[in-house]
Formats: structure tokens, sequence, C-alpha cells
């Protein structure tokens, strides 16, 4: 059997088969392969292997071709070239790029994006792909050109990064599975047909679904796109709604038909979502140009997970969470993070607001008993806020013992929340410290607290004792 190493660039226009069935063809490390013969490559005997990092197998015929089965199952980088249909004739696995400039028939097999490093699908010809599986263990997918996909669209691992103008679109009847914070759609998301959907979309590191209940339709097509972040205007707001969330929003937009449909929105993580209240408080609030206006509350699954339906909706833009009252839904801050740590003898409490709104300032509390609770500092809020602010605070060494913080948040109206007791072991002090105030001419001195019985004495520069103080069972 004869094997053939490809270390550099070959262009084949005539056809290649084998005898031997143990006769391969081998791509090496960022080699390019262009194969244009009008039969199937290694149609009687013979192998591909193309696993290579950096390499490239381009069909590139001026008639139709069949896409192999390479050995390992693998391909790195995949590239269609020609005026030729070229058609997938298995399950396939990319570890690189996808590269479509010709027409490509899926023929009901899936591509499994299987790389680690970021993978990229681009081309003069948008593919429409039958079975789309994301398992990359890298940054993900970014779309540089348009894509379809048919049948199911999964996501396991790696997220995918779409605009406007390069569209991952599901087509009528097709699905998605396996969405997580791992792996959803960075950017916007389309979806054609009558069935109710629920769109896997987040930005960045967040994870955040919409939904919709299915069109009249086939030909219905609708595009979602997260945003973690305040819409422009969120002080404008319209009865029955007090106010609108400042952390998050969505549009959701009609771009073919004309049907009406229920918005479905959903919250990963209730905190960071500002939602404190499973109740008729909570809406869809929709903005119409000047205005939120709710669209009502028709089903809640008040989890965390949970999520809310609107009532039917006809005109899309921009929809988030709305709130009947001041008190309740959504908080006026939302936090990222909140601790308290006890390090070098005093006790750090920070957090980080993810957004503020109406804030005016933080209490942190302190308690030993979670029953006599006092206010032992007081930090200023940003009043009203979009980007995650930090804040610490030092409770300047406490003495041994259990101890409860908390930050209380009073807006400006005077209503207040408090993050729950957050519970600091401080260990007994075992050395002996010594503090001198130049200002008010004194001497404090901090001891073990097993130590009960000891004496003092002062002595000046010449070695004389000038004072002598004595506590038994720690009383002077």
């Amino acid at each position: 059997p004869y094997t053939v190493y490809n270390y550099g660039k070959i262009n084949l226009r005539g056809s290649m088969d084998a005898s031997d069935p143990e006769a391969a063809w081998i791509n090496e490390i960022n080699s390019f392969f262009s194969y244009g013969g009008g039969i199937t490559m290694f149609r009687t005997n013979g192998l591909l292997e193309a696993i290579a990092h950096g390499n490239t197998i381009s069909y590139s015929g001026i008639t139709d071709q069949s896409i192999i089965l390479s050995e390992f199952v693998h391909y790195y980088n995949l590239m269609l070239e020609g005026s030729g249909l070229k058609t997938l004739l298995s399950n396939v696995h990319l570890h690189g790029n996808f590269t479509a400039n010709a027409r490509f028939a899926h023929n009901n097999k899936a591509i499994n994006f299987h790389g680690d490093e970021m993978q990229y699908i681009s081309g003069t010809v948008p593919p429409t792909l039958y079975d789309m599986n994301m398992i990359n263990s890298g940054p993900g997918l970014t779309l540089q050109t348009p894509v379809f996909v048919d049948h199911n669209l999964s996501l396991a691992n790696g997220k995918i990064f779409t605009s406007t103008v390069n569209l991952l679109t599901i087509n009528n009847n097709g699905t998605t599975s396996g969405e997580s914070v791992n792996s959803f759609v960075n950017g916007p998301l389309g979806k054609i047909g009558d069935d109710a959907f629920v769109f896997p979309v987040g930005k960045g590191s967040v994870y955040a679904r919409i939904g919709i209940s299915a069109p009249q339709i086939v030909g219905s097509k609708f595009i979602a796109e997260y945003y973690y972040t305040a819409f422009s205007n969120t002080s404008s707001v319209t009865t029955p709604i007090y106010n609108v969330s400042t952390v998050e929003y969505w549009d959701l937009l009609r771009n073919a038909g004309s049907d009406s449909v229920k918005v479905q929105l959903f919250w990963e993580d209730a905190v960071r979502s500002g939602i404190n209240d499973y109740s008729q408080d909570l809406l869809v609030a929709r903005w119409d140009g000047s205005s939120w206006v709710s669209r009502g509350q028709s089903t809640i699954t008040g989890s965390d997970p949970g999520n809310i339906t609107s009532f039917v909706v006809n005109v899309f833009n921009q929809f988030t969470f709305g709130s009947r009252s001041p008190f309740v839904n959504p908080l006026p801050v939302t936090y990222l993070t909140y601790n308290a740590v006890y390090a070098a003898g005093n006790v750090n409490i920070s957090w980080t607001t993810a957004s503020e709104n109406n804030n005016d300032f933080f209490t942190i509390e302190k308690t030993n008993d979670l029953s006599s609770i006092s206010g032992i500092g007081t930090e200023y809020g940003q009043g009203n806020s979009n980007i995650p602010v930090s804040y610490n605070y030092y409770d300047v060494k406490p003495s041994a013992g259990i101890y409860y913080y908390r930050i209380k948040q009073t807006d400006f109206n005077g209503q207040s929340e408090s993050t729950p007791w957050m519970q600091v072991e401080i260990p007994e002090n075992k050395d002996l410290i010594i503090y001198a105030d130049n200002t008010s001419k004194s001497i404090s001195i901090s001891l073990p607290q097993s130590v009960t019985d000891y004496t003092v004495r002062v002595f000046n520069l010449s070695g004389q004792i000038v004072s002598t103080n004595y506590w038994i069972h720690g009383e002077l």
C-alpha cells in the first residue's frame, strides 16, 4: 500500500482512488489539499487522514462531490469551493473552521464543532446544517456568514457568537437542546416556523432565555437577543408599572409575518435579576418607544430559576421585567457578590453591585446573637448605576467570638432590603498588642482573653518605674 504525506499545498484536479484498503492520504500540520475530482475520493479503497492541527481539506470540484468520512471521523479545516454541490456522507467532527463557498447538502448528517480554540464558519454561500452540535472546549464558535439549522442545535459546550448580519437561524420544526450557562448563543438568534420556541441566548458569562408561544403560520420569523445591561431609559413607565429592571433586557423582533404571540422571560438567577417575589407584582414590560408598558402576567413559574409569560403581544421591540410596587421586583440594588472574611485581625465586608436604582446608602450591620443588631458603618451608594460597583468596609480588631454581618440597602424613598447574614468566626488573639495614640497621649493594651490576672508596669527612659497597675480576674 502507498501513503502520501502532504506537508505543503497540493491541488488535484483529477480523481483519487486506491486499489489497497490500507492506502492513505495524510494531511500534515498546516497543509492544504484541494480535491477537484469528479468521483468520490477513495471510492473503492483507501482513507483520508485530516486531523493534524491547521490542515485544510478543500472540496473544489466543478461537478457534484461527496464529503467522505475521514479517518477518525475528524477534519480540522473543511472548505467547500467550486460550482458542484457538496454532499455530506457521514457525521463529522471539525476541530477548526468551516468555509462554505459552494452549495452544501447536509444529507441529514451532523457537523460537530469539536475544537479547543475559537472556530469560525465563513464563506459566500450560507450553509444549512442538519444537526449542529457544539462541543467546543475553548472560547466557542464565531459566525462570519449566516447559518441555518434544519433539525437540532445541540449546545453541550462552548458559545456561538453571532451578529445581525451573520445570524444563526433555526428553521421550521427545528429545535435546540442542552443549553446552559456553558453553552448558548451570544448574540441574535432567529427562529422560522409555527413552533413555540425558547431562544437559548445570553451575553458574556450570563445565560438568559426568552421564549414565544407558537405563531400561526409557517413563514413567521422572530429574532431574539439578550443584553446584560440596563436599557437606555428605565425611568419612563406607564401604570401599573412602578419600575423596571436596571439589570437586563431583551430585543425580540418579528422579522416576517404578522402573528401575535405570548412572550416568556426567564430568570436563571433570581438574585442577579433582582427577582424576590413570585407574585402578581411581577410583569412583562415592553418598551413602546417612549415608555415601558405592561404586557401583563398570564402565568408564572415561581422558583429559581423561573419564568413569567405575558398576555398576547402584537408589537415587538424591547422586553424586560417590571414591577407594580416599589417594595419588590426588581430590587433597587442587584448584587453580584457579597462576602465577609476575617483576615489580619480585621473583618472585611465586601460587596459588588451589578446595578443600582434609586440607591441612597448601605448600612453594615453586626450581631452575635441574631437578636441585638447594631449598625457599625455606612457607605453611600451610586444613586443610579448600570455598571458593576465594588464596596469595602472593615470592622477593625473585633474581639474573639462568632459574629454575623449583613448589608442593608436603603433607597431614597426610605425602603430597604438586606442581604442574608454572613457568619464570621474571630479567633482568640494570642498576642500582646500595644497601641500608642499621640493625639490623646494615651496607650492602649490588648491582651489575650484567656489572660485574666496580670501586672502592668510603665518605665521611663531611665528605666525607672513610673506606674504599676494590677488586674485580677480582669478588674483593676
